[in-house]
């Protein structure tokens, strides 16, 4: 999606509604921005510049909402436990490491298909290659425009399909490897998690549409109370059909001290907050 956040006014207006939306984490892709561009505010903002005015990538967290709970205190996400391991235009990926909490933020943008095959292979292999690059023991979030689509693949993927194709593209193929090698899965292809419609793009003049666009999450969160939706109130203020914004809501258990997962238990209270455990509540949206 052609995000030209460069322009105060439409960045000012994308930040209002995420923080309306009550998101924690935001990722963009083809903002063709520069560091240049306006600066933190509400949302601590990581920019990937643009390349000679095209691509361009952002990660957006929020510096006012809390996304989790440590012995009973809220936690917010801040500069001094950031580190941006990688920040291509296409691709940066920031880690957070703080109160026992070690995760990562990947931001892609895939070739599209009419790109030649070897083009989308290498980007895909490059990508594979710095998740496990920069990405080591840490929980790794994807926020992705992969220009690809999942096929049924317990237990990356469900039932819950956009399109059938008899023949997977090699972006399909490239984003399927990448769940199986990373240990990651797509909750809006699961009817028990997504709620909605499953296209995240439509064609200007509305003859087409796709699932391109993934949120995805370690396979360890499969426990978690996990919600998957579009999010339509995010509007990128860009003239006519594009993509709209699929969202996770993640919310769970983490045991800091050896790193494991649990599932969130069915009834909460704040006597079972203590600095062992961490309530995590992130709100994540890739367009």
């Amino acid at each position: 999606m052609v995000l030209y956040i460069s322009d105060i006014n439409r960045c000012a207006f994308l930040r209002e509604q995420a923080e309306w939306a009550g998101v924690h984490v935001l990722g963009l892709q083809e903002t063709r921005a520069s560091y240049e561009s306006p600066g933190d505010s509400n949302f601590m903002r990581i920019i990937a510049t643009a390349s000679e005015g095209q691509g361009g990538s952002e990660l957006w967290l929020s510096r006012t909402r809390a996304f989790a709970t440590v012995g009973g205190q809220p936690l917010l996400f801040d500069r001094n436990h950031i580190h941006v391991g990688v920040a291509m235009p296409e691709l940066p990926i920031v880690r957070y490491e703080a109160s026992g909490l070690r995760l990562s933020f990947v931001v892609a943008h895939a070739p599209h298909s009419g790109h030649p095959a070897q083009h989308i292979d290498e980007w895909w292999k490059r990508l594979k290659e710095q998740i496990g690059r920069f990405c080591l023991n840490t929980q790794s979030i994807i926020l992705i425009d992969a220009n690809a689509d999942v096929q049924e693949e317990a237990p990356f993927t469900g039932e819950l399909l956009h399109t059938n194709r008899e023949k997977p593209r090699v972006g399909d193929r490239a984003l399927m490897a990448l769940l199986r090698q990373h240990s990651l899965w797509a909750p809006s292809s699961f009817s028990a998690y997504h709620d909605g419609q499953t296209s995240t793009w439509t064609a200007n003049d509305a003859t087409k549409t796709a699932r391109s666009d993934f949120v995805l999450l370690p396979l360890e969160w499969w426990g978690f109370d996990i919600k998957s939706c579009n999010i339509h109130e995010l509007d990128s203020g860009v003239g006519g059909l594009d993509h709209v914004a699929v969202g996770v809501t993640v919310r769970g258990w983490f045991q800091p001290t050896s790193g494991s997962f649990r599932k969130a238990p069915t009834t909460t209270s704040t006597g079972l907050l203590s600095t062992r455990y961490t309530e995590k509540k992130i709100k994540c949206s890739a367009f």
